[in-house]
């Protein structure tokens, strides 16, 4: 009974060396798959971009003409619990090419964003004076990189439009004077101002005006001052030009020989009572007014 007790424990002490061995292989490949699948998660959660970021922004001006500079508020919103690192921002127009983009690149000085926090940037573009009267697409971007619990890694918080919308460059549509008309005798000024305005109804600030006197009874400057210098009826003319476009407009302008009752030819006209009384070049007319 002893031999059989003995032969019995050796056995036993056999298969317990076996079981110890295959249990220290199962534990060594459980964790070894434990860490794999938790790397693997890691880096599908990575791809997958499941960080909790945004962005919104605001254009300075849309529509915009062509030519404009136009200012693009970004502002970049970190809601994920744990913190962000930005390190590239901007934005790009269907005008350029696929990889080139109006940006700002602060990878070698990143500014850190901490959990429920946001901080704005500004991207600055001209829209090309060729670019196509029409609603353009566009995306805004922010490259950042985010903690994971593991590493930073890199990820796009964008947001993409159709509706960037580009006006046709504003020029002279009419120009209108200031007076109509005007009757002033020889040597006395009258100020003309012109008013021009665009095709969008708004005044257009980059003209450039013209003046000219049309028949001969006086001059103008380039401020719009006439003097008149001879008797007659003419016109003062103006044209305003920009853009390479150009619009005109007139007043009409009476010139007489000196003040007084308007007679054309006569040098003076006074009223002496019910008396006209007309001094002229070559003598003196009267002529009694009828009651």
């Amino acid at each position: 009974m002893k031999a059989i007790y003995r032969t019995t424990i050796i056995l036993d002490e056999d298969l317990r060396i076996k079981l110890k061995k295959i249990a220290q292989i199962c534990l060594f490949v459980t964790l070894f798959t434990l860490c794999f699948n938790n790397n693997i998660g890691a880096a599908s959660n990575i791809q997958n971009n499941s960080f909790a970021r945004s962005i919104t922004y605001q254009f300075s001006e849309n529509p915009a003409h062509q030519d404009d500079l136009v200012n693009v508020h970004i502002t970049f919103i970190n809601d994920d619990p744990n913190r962000a690192r930005v390190e590239e921002y901007g934005i790009h127009l269907d005008w350029q090419a696929t990889d080139i983009y109006y940006m700002k690149d602060i990878t070698s000085t990143p500014l850190y964003i901490e959990s429920t926090q946001s901080v704005g940037f500004d991207i600055n573009f001209r829209v090309p004076i060729n670019a196509s009267v029409t609603s353009h697409a566009y995306k805004i971007y922010v490259h950042y990189s985010g903690w994971n619990g593991y590493l930073w890694s890199g990820a796009d918080a964008t947001d993409e439009k159709n509706n960037f919308q580009v006006k046709e460059r504003p020029y002279p549509y009419s120009v209108s004077i200031n007076p109509t008309s005007a009757t002033l005798v020889i040597g006395k000024t009258q100020s003309f101002i012109a008013y021009c305005i665009d095709q969008y109804g708004a005044e257009y600030a980059n003209v450039s005006y013209t003046w000219e006197v049309v028949g001969n009874i006086g001059t103008i400057d380039n401020d719009g001052t006439f003097t008149a210098s001879s008797a007659g009826s003419g016109s003062v003319k103006v044209t305003a030009s920009g853009e390479g476009k150009t619009v005109t407009s007139s007043a009409s302008v009476t010139v007489l020989s000196s003040g007084g009752g308007g007679i054309p030819g006569f040098e003076s006209v006074i009223f002496i009572g019910s008396v006209i009384i007309a001094t002229v070049v070559f003598g003196i007319y009267t002529k009694r007014k009828k009651r």
